[in-house]
């Protein structure tokens, strides 16, 4: 019983230690392209745009929506990295990323 608990245990702290971690936008270059913090990716990866939504009177409920997909055009440094957008959507600042 001790074991399978602990194989449990385990497997859940892999799985949370290996989920994906959003990074968000930090500045916007112009309406198309923005710098991101985000680590592990390079040039060419793709990343969804997503925005956070709040809600609540007392005890905010926050959801996420995807909003867009980009491109990562550049890499700064190992967490920063330049992105560019596709399609219209205009980026914001605070924007959730996500690596695809």
């Amino acid at each position: 019983m001790k074991l399978i608990t602990l194989a449990i245990l385990s497997s859940l702290m892999t799985f949370s230690a290996t989920a994906a971690v959003p990074g968000r936008i930090t500045l916007k270059i112009d309406s198309q392209k923005a710098e991101v913090h985000l680590t592990g990716v390079k040039a060419g990866d793709r990343v969804s745009l997503m925005e956070e939504i709040c809600e609540g009177p007392r005890v905010k409920l926050c959801r996420t929506n995807k909003v867009g997909e980009a491109v990562v055009s550049k890499v700064i440094n190992s967490e920063t990295s330049e992105i560019t957008a596709d399609g219209k959507q205009p980026l914001k600042e605070n924007l959730l990323v996500e690596k695809k």
